[in-house]
């Protein structure tokens, strides 16, 4: 949105917002609202030092501040005032409204009244500040001030007007007099930045503004202090905002023609005022949006050019529009606020009317320097209420969005495509199936798994009642991949059958995109099968999509490619994962573009930018595990590059970087970038990436030494694959989990953790940690020794506990351990049901206060639990209490 930088030679009292909506005199005068803190303008306060340094050699100036109304000139003459006090200057003061006035009976003269700290003695300069953006016509008492200045005293005069009228108005030929006498300075008083805006509007809301609503409030008021202080006010007044913690949220959505009560009630005033002429023009204007072309309104408009030009010109006079500094438009409207009221004023039927005019003139008006005008087009066609050419153009705005990772945009213009299909087009079945698919694609993009599941859920229904019998089971196994809430991997595979047997392409298309669709459904199973832990079927069905995508379909196969070297990888096979991987890069490099889908838009889950990250990725990864950390980290380094110039929010780069660092012994730097990484995460992201991320930070943190932050990760981790079945790297977590309970001296918890990483690894075929499963194991049975250990053995002992450098396997982190010693055996009692479970729950390394989260119970009934069972159990100690638990066959 374009807003005035600088104050035009004549603005209206149109712009006086200040004034308007906080009369002086009256029955509102008392509503004034308290007035909010002053905010940034170092700069201005920089130069009102400046040009006291100048008085002292010119000995008179007279400085006005340049700026539209409300953009906080008063409030800067009062901050010169405080900050001239400050000084030791001698500071007077010339406001119409203010107690210092002298509002002498049939005079329109001026006095100043000199304020509380001047001396008439003073040598520094006389600083005067003068606010007539009330009363401009008082100007001329401020040459007299100047001019009967004594000249042994330096003067300098602040100045604030609100306009200064046409080319013959006294305010301009006062201000010229100035000129010629080279008295005259100006200084412009810009809008306010982002962060000043959201300062100002904290104070008035009461809390911080979200992102959201900070967007909101700065694009309304452009920068304008009046107008932020008008809109969050007025934004809270309608019940659009809500508090939360010390946040200022806002509810639901603001009309395209929302506009302050206040700022309403007064620019109604002043266009009622204009020629019904030029606000005519002005409201068909105002359709076009902020930018206004005027070849576009004069096809639009059945008036002749030359009298919408000059009605087009009359705004420029009033203030209402300027004058365009580049080739993008003609025109610009000073203020959106305005233009929304303009907008306001035409009819529903005249809006319409015009928004069609609009598009088929925009249509029409071709010309060097047109940007993509797909996205306006589709606006104005869908306000014109032509659903079917609107939609044409949405599509080509949603592609060009996604081509430019404006992934938002893409989102917003595929949900309105979705809407304009069912309007315009509600027998096609399916472009809605395509676009759903589409639309669950760019959301999954964004981390946001349940609105993608939702999308490809409905899509799946349409299929149900017409649709292809392999696009189905497609749909269905990509349900599956997201978890067994939305489908079960076992009817998925049915569906796949059912279709691999009765579907029959009776066209050479129809047969491509059965082919992909086919290799779709294989994918997504094996993404199943794998989150699941079931590396074996989700080879198999990683291997069938691979084997038939087409040849040309590059993407697709790459996808498949990479996705079968990660469960290769977890498999324990890295070797094969990399050999897999070396051709697949090397293929990359020839085929520098994805072909495009059916319909000629991309696909944003095979999209050529995301699918060269997740080959990458996997690259890395494997590279890592095979030890070669050198080229791993290059590989990452370059993914995370790609990632953050497309905005990719899959974060593989920054995950295997962190699994490289963790491998070269630096776990500090691995917990960094992992901090970094969970931070910039979304919170829709799969619970299978979560898994991946909570195994490495449990990793980071037992070869940092810091037990009980492994453990609590670790735990975490395994309670997230027991929540989402996502068991893929469970072995892991238990592994990490058994190491860190031996290094505390757990060897009792340890052993059952152990006994389920085994288990595990037996179910899933996670081979890839099955080493570090070993060493615990041997460092568990070397704690169980009752043979006294020497040096050299518990040198050894360290040594299995720690670290386990692996070239065909994962990370793993390093600790000495200190197996406790046994306590004397006391005597047993029976333990109760909730001490049972205190118990259980401190074998998985749980704090006594997350004990008491999950039980429900405080802390003080947990100590007390938990002073009873060492009571019982004959210990005192929570090791020796789990190891005698384990013993006993409690646990």
């Amino acid at each position: 949105m374009m807003v005035p930088r600088s104050a035009q030679e004549f603005r209206s009292s149109l712009h006086d917002w200040r004034v308007a909506a906080m009369p002086q005199n009256g029955i509102a005068a008392g509503l004034r609202r308290h007035e909010s803190p002053f905010v940034g303008r170092e700069p201005l306060l920089g130069l009102f030092d400046n040009t006291v340094e100048r008085v002292q050699q010119s000995r008179r100036m007279v400085v006005r501040l340049v700026g539209e109304a409300g953009i906080g000139k008063t409030r800067l003459l009062r901050e010169f005032a405080h900050r001239g006090e400050d000084r030791g200057l001698d500071v007077r003061w010339i406001d119409d409204v203010s107690p210092g006035f002298d509002r002498r009976a049939d005079s329109s003269e001026l006095s100043v009244i000199s304020s509380p700290s001047s001396r008439d003695g003073d040598v520094p300069p006389c600083v005067v500040l003068v606010d007539l953006t009330g009363r401009p016509d008082r100007l001329h008492s401020v040459v007299d001030l100047v001019e009967d200045a004594a000249p042994s005293r330096p003067i300098i005069v602040f100045l604030a007007l609100s306009s200064v009228g046409s080319s013959l108005s006294p305010v301009r030929r006062v201000l010229a007099q100035l000129a010629r006498q080279r008295l005259l300075y100006e200084i412009d008083v810009p809008p306010l930045a982002d962060p000043e805006v959201l300062e100002v509007a904290g104070h008035i809301l009461g809390g911080t503004p979200h992102a959201r609503l900070h967007q909101t409030i700065g694009s309304l008021s452009e920068g304008n202090p009046a107008l932020v202080e008008e809109v969050a006010w007025d934004l809270q007044r309608v019940g659009l905002v809500r508090q939360q913690r010390g946040t200022s949220y806002l509810l639901g959505d603001v009309s395209d023609t929302y506009v302050p009560s206040g700022i309403a009630a007064a620019l109604t005033v002043e266009l009622d005022a204009l020629e019904p002429e030029v606000i005519e023009t002005l409201s068909a204007a105002a359709v076009l949006g902020p930018a206004v072309d005027f070849d576009v309104i004069a096809s639009a408009l059945p008036d002749a050019e030359g009298q919408i030009l000059r009605q087009l010109e009359a705004g420029l006079t009033h203030g209402i529009l300027r004058e365009a500094v580049d080739s993008s438009a003609d025109f610009h409207f000073t203020h959106e606020l305005v233009r929304r009221m303009l907008y306001r004023r035409l009819s529903q039927t005249r809006r319409r009317s015009l928004h069609r005019a609009m598009a088929e003139a925009l249509e029409q008006v071709e010309g060097p320097g047109r940007t993509d005008r797909s996205a306006t087009l589709a606006h104005h066609f869908t306000l014109g209420r032509d659903p079917g050419r609107a939609l044409d153009y949405v599509l080509q705005a949603q592609e060009s969005a996604e081509r430019d990772t404006r992934w938002d945009d893409a989102i917003r213009y595929c949900r309105r495509a979705l809407d304009l299909a069912r309007q315009s087009r509600a027998s096609d079945r399916g472009l809605q199936i395509e676009l759903l698919e589409q639309l669950g694609a760019l959301y999954f993009g964004r981390a946001e798994t349940f609105a993608a599941g939702a999308c490809w859920r409905e899509a799946l229904q349409f299929c149900a009642e017409s649709g292809s019998l392999t696009r189905r089971a497609a749909l269905a196994a990509r349900l599956a991949a997201l978890g067994s809430s939305w489908y079960a991997i076992e009817d998925a595979e049915s569906a796949l059958e059912e279709a691999l047997q009765s579907d029959s392409p009776d066209a050479a298309d129809h047969a491509v995109a059965v082919a992909g669709w086919c290799s779709d459904a294989h994918y997504e199973l094996g993404l199943a099968y794998q989150r699941q832990g079931r590396l074996s079927p989700a080879i198999d069905h990683l291997r069938t999509a691979c084997l038939t995508a087409l040849p040309d379909d590059w993407p697709r196969r790459v996808l498949a490619e990479a996705s079968l070297a990660r469960a290769l990888v977890t498999a324990g096979r890295a070797h094969d994962a990399l050999a897999i991987l070396t051709a697949t890069v090397d293929r990359l490099s020839d085929d520098p573009a994805a072909p495009a889908g059916r319909s000629g838009r991309i696909d944003h889950l095979r999209d050529a930018r995301r699918v060269r990250c997740v080959a990458l990725g996997e690259l890395a990864r494997a590279l890592s595990y095979l030890g070669r950390f050198d080229e791993a980290a290059d590989v990452a380094a370059t993914v995370m590059n790609m990632e953050q110039q497309f905005d990719i929010l899959g974060g593989r780069g920054r995950r295997v970087m962190a699994q490289v660092e963790l491998e070269r012994g630096r776990p500090e730097i691995a917990i960094e970038v992992l901090t970094e990484r969970t931070r910039k995460s979304a919170a829709g992201s799969l619970s299978a990436h979560r898994v991946v991320d909570l195994l490495l930070l449990a990793e980071a943190h037992f070869a940092s030494g810091a037990m009980d932050l492994a453990m609590e990760a670790a735990n975490d981790g395994v309670h997230l694959c027991r929540r989402t079945s996502a068991d893929e790297h469970l072995a892991g977590l238990q592994s990490v989990l058994a190491r860190a309970l031996l290094a505390r001296g757990d060897a009792g918890a340890a052993s059952a953790a152990i006994a389920a990483a085994r288990q595990t690894i037996a179910a899933t075929g996670a081979e890839v940690y099955r080493p570090a499963v070993v060493a615990a194991e041997r460092a568990y049975l070397a704690a169980r020794s009752p043979v006294r250990l020497g040096q050299p053995a518990q040198s050894a002992l360290d040594a299995a506990v720690g670290a386990v450098h692996r070239p065909d396997t994962g990370p793993s982190g390093g600790v000495t351990a200190t197996p406790e010693g046994r306590r004397g055996r006391g005597r047993q009692q029976v333990l109760t049901e909730r001490e049972r479970e205190v118990l259980s729950l401190m074998a998985e390394g749980r704090t006594n206060r997350q004990i008491a989260a999950v039980l429900i119970l405080s802390e003080k009934t947990v100590k007390r639990h938990l002073s009873n069972t060492f009571a019982k159990l004959g210990v005192g100690t929570r090791a020796a209490a789990v190891r005698r638990g384990y013993e006993a066959g409690m646990l």
